[in-house]
């Protein structure tokens, strides 16, 4: 019976420290979102405030399908949770932004709906 109860106190904090790995997501820190991204002539700027706040700017240029630049750019604020940003543009309803910070200063952006 004693080699039991040290067994079984084991298994306790085993499944327990496995169950607080499995549902904290992994949190990105400042210094690892703090930058400018950029891919071709756009840009994201972004900038950690804290308490899950980001401040982001987005400058982007592209063509028309008849050659013409295109040139706009968004401004506010967004929420993070985890390593997955959701930024909603100025006064905007219909535009939506997902950033997901990856390692090595790399950051997917999609575009959640039709109009931005």
């Amino acid at each position: 019976m004693k080699k039991s109860i040290p067994l079984a106190i084991s298994i306790l904090l085993l499944a327990s420290t496995f169950a607080l790995t499995q549902s904290t997501p992994r949190v990105v820190t400042a210094a690892q979102i703090n930058g400018v991204y950029k891919s071709g002539r756009n840009d994201f700027r972004i900038l950690a405030l804290g308490h899950n706040k980001l401040q982001v700017q987005f400058n982007g240029e592209w063509m028309t399908r008849y050659g013409y630049p295109n040139i706009g750019k968004a401004i506010g604020e967004a929420t993070i949770d985890g390593k997955v940003a959701t930024f909603v543009p100025g006064e905007t309803k219909n535009c939506k932004i997902t950033m997901t910070f990856l390692p090595h200063n790399k950051m997917v952006v999609r575009q959640e709906r039709q109009r931005c």
